[in-house]
């Protein structure tokens, strides 16, 4: 921070005369709008003029986890404790969620480890900061067990707080305890959204469990939740995965179906339009298959689409080829200059 201007600023502010609430108030309304480095260059000069209270480090510390700078958000709330002020529940939530999205899972943890010391009842959204911060540090363990703590604190989870318990689980491998979870939400009249079986199917797709991923997708149907592109991802890759290339197929041309019934806005919005990531599945399942033309077709439906190709598409289409003895392989490889 520029010294000079910083003296200028203090003196400007002397003369306005302006109290903590006044600092507070102005930081706030700044720091909703994600402009946190502002929100901090006044919070450091108020702690020139005045003495900040809790309320004002709370807003200091929202505005960083707003602006994902965890380590603001850490040296604001460990200057607080320094200062003998006690953290409520509003400011320690949003420390280990500026933690959370910073992924710093463990320091999220000590934070949420730290409540009981400081006698603070962890509420729904300290819970999901937590779990999500197990999530994205890939401790699918930890998140089951402060999943279950939240249980027998007699709180009752949302849709938020079960998507990222059933991801922390789909990202551990742990499609058992996925489906355990995804089980509990009817149970609990929570509803699941697209995200939630997103997840699930995942999970499944990562253990192999294609039939049991095909039920879930179907379900959602039935209780009207529209399936998106990645939905089709997962369970093509499931189909893949069990050289099911007759259902990767079918569901590729479903999704065509809803191209060539809707315009492309309506598509965008509901997220439905196949992308690579989509033909590569299906290219790969023609592949296992040694359905060489099938795979060939699938790559001129990409181009004709304008659809980006990635080596996989290649390289999966020419070993389609290579099991179905072609000899156009080496014209293939010419042809896009890849190889």
């Amino acid at each position: 921070m520029d010294v000079k201007s910083s003296k200028m600023d203090i003196a400007g502010y002397q003369r306005l005369k302006l109290d903590a609430r006044s600092f507070t108030r102005a930081m706030n309304s700044i720091g909703k709008s994600k402009q946190w480095q502002q929100s901090l260059h006044l919070f450091h000069l108020m702690t020139q003029m005045v003495t900040p209270d809790l309320i004002s480090y709370s807003v200091a510390i929202s505005s960083c986890e707003r602006g994902q700078q965890w380590q603001w958000a850490l040296r604001l709330f460990q200057e607080m404790l320094l200062q003998s002020l006690l953290p409520d529940v509003i400011i320690c939530s949003a420390a280990i969620s500026s933690c959370e999205k910073g992924l710093q899972w463990e320091v999220a943890l000590s934070l949420f480890n730290s409540l009981e010391h400081r006698k603070v009842k962890p509420d729904l959204i300290i819970y999901s900061a937590a779990i999500s911060a197990c999530e994205k540090g890939l401790q699918w363990g930890l998140a089951l067990d402060i999943f279950s703590s939240m249980l027998h604190s007699g709180l009752l989870p949302d849709t938020i707080t079960y998507n990222a318990v059933i991801s922390s689980c789909e990202k551990g491998l742990q499609w058992q305890a996925a489906i355990l979870v995804f089980s509990r939400m009817f149970e609990q009249s929570i509803a699941p959204n697209v995200v939630t079986y997103n997840a699930v199917i995942s999970s499944l797709e990562k253990c192999f469990m294609w039939q049991l991923a095909m039920d879930i997708f179907m379900r959602m149907s039935v209780q009207q939740v529209e399936q998106d592109v990645i939905s089709y991802n997962s369970l093509i890759s499931c189909c893949e995965k069990a050289s099911e290339w007759q259902k990767a197929l079918q569901l590729l041309q479903e999704m065509s179906g809803f191209v060539a019934g809707k315009s492309l806005k309506v598509l965008e919005i509901q997220h439905l339009i196949p992308d690579v990531i989509t033909y590569n599945g299906v290219i790969s399942s023609c592949e296992k298959a040694s359905e060489w033309q099938l795979a060939l077709n699938l790559l001129i439906q990409m181009t004709v689409a304008t659809i980006r190709r990635s080596i996989i598409t290649y390289s999966a289409t020419v070993s389609a080829c290579e099991k179905g003895h072609l000899a156009f392989e080496m014209d293939l490889q010419q042809s896009f200059g890849l190889f």
